[in-house]
């Protein structure tokens, strides 16, 4: 995604514009344009936020589930392939 020129933030998607919306408003403030509008509140782009944290404890939970899956098949194989050994040697 682009960032803005001036502060860093980062810019909506597909949006050719170099400066964001709040360096816009910011500057026609400054210069005594705008002055009965509110400036919007966003985020400093050095303070990021995990919006996907909950997806994250998600993917973590489902590879823990297969891992565990996966080990205990493991297990199992292991313990037939020995008995068949044993099976085998008794045969013999």
């Amino acid at each position: 995604m682009a960032k803005c020129a001036q502060c860093g933030r980062t810019l909506p998607a597909f949006s050719f514009r170099k400066v964001c919306e709040w360096c816009i408003r910011h500057e026609a403030a400054q210069r005594g344009e705008e002055e009965d509008a509110i400036q919007p509140v966003m985020p400093v782009p050095w303070a990021h936020t995990n919006h996907s944290s909950g997806m994250v404890a998600a993917h973590e939970g489902l590879r823990f589930s297969m891992a565990s899956v996966l080990a205990e098949q493991s297990r199992e194989y292991r313990l037939s392939m020995s008995e068949r050994s044993f099976q085998l040697a008794a045969y013999k």
